[in-house]
């Protein structure tokens, strides 16, 4: 036998004398219903009700009053006019029922409050006055000196103690050169050493490693014409004209270069103009077997 309540319960054949027979759960809820059926009155308006609608329970008599008990204005739940502010302590009419602050400082102190956040801190401003330029210009550290880097790298250029500067390592005469090197004519007259060098090497003429000077050669000879070759007047040479005046300071070859190659500081003299140009390629006998013994191999240096 099924049950009449209508859980589809199967019952015994003497489990109910009862003309419909029902389960004991069905004969509970039954009860249950029967005693919520009483009408009650409304918590909010005090209008009488069935608590039990459409096998539903509710609370209140309609919809509005259910929403007004909901948003908490009715005699249970919170208030929505004259709420106290939970940071400030004032006043304020809440626009939801579960608004807690009066506006959105207080509130984003009241999460900051329960979060544990630290408070936000102001980071003082100063106002120094440039070492370079002395103009005044904002810092967010106390011991700022400089109002940029382009200062600071010019400021500490300035105070490095200057390198002397190095004198010519071949005139020693001054330069602004901060390592060692030529000044520029003596530049130039290495340039020309070199080349003069390379072209005697490949002409097979002996030369020296460095170019002799003028000043070199009339220093060594005491200013006089031609004492090394023994060929000359023997008179003193003027080195401040200019050697193509006639008793200017001039180069003169011992023994020709026609015949030997030889451009080295033994087998240069100093001589003037005109009694160079008298002795043209005049070269002794004796002269020249003497540089033959003292060259037997013409080899390039």
């Amino acid at each position: 036998m099924l049950c009449a309540g209508g859980c589809g319960r199967v019952l015994s054949t003497g489990a109910s004398s009862a003309a419909e027979p029902t389960c004991r759960a069905c004969r509970a809820e039954v009860s249950r219903l029967a005693a919520l059926a009483a009408t009650i009155p409304c918590p909010i308006c005090g209008t009488p009700f069935e608590r039990v609608q459409r096998s539903v329970v509710v609370g209140t008599c309609s919809v509005r009053c259910a929403g007004v008990l909901r948003r908490g204005t009715g005699s249970t739940g919170r208030k929505r006019h004259g709420r106290i502010c939970e940071v400030c302590g004032g006043t304020y009419d809440a626009n939801v029922w579960r608004q807690r602050t009066c506006g959105v400082e207080c509130g984003r102190e009241l999460t900051r409050r329960e979060r544990k956040e630290p408070e936000p801190q102001v980071s003082p401003v100063y106002f120094p006055s440039c070492e370079f330029c002395g103009e005044v210009f904002t810092a967010r550290q106390k011991n700022v000196r400089y109002c940029s880097k382009q200062h600071y790298d010019r400021a500490y250029q300035a105070s490095r103690p200057k390198k002397p500067a190095l004198p010519c390592m071949d005139c020693g005469g001054p330069t602004s050169l901060k390592v060692k090197g030529r000044c520029e004519p003596c530049k130039l007259k290495h340039k020309r050493d070199i080349k003069r060098r390379e072209r005697s090497k490949a002409e097979g003429w002996l030369v020296d490693a460095t170019r002799y000077t003028l000043w070199e050669i009339a220093q060594r000879d005491g200013f006089r014409c031609g004492v090394a070759g023994g060929d000359g007047c023997g008179q003193y040479v003027n080195v401040s004209l200019s050697g193509h005046s006639k008793w200017g300071p001039t180069i003169d070859h011992i023994v020709p270069v026609s015949f030997s190659r030889d451009d080295r500081r033994s087998n240069v003299q100093l001589m003037h103009r005109a009694c160079n140009v008298a002795k043209s390629d005049n070269v002794s006998l004796e002269l020249l077997k003497a540089w033959e013994l003292a060259n037997p191999e013409p080899v390039a240096v």
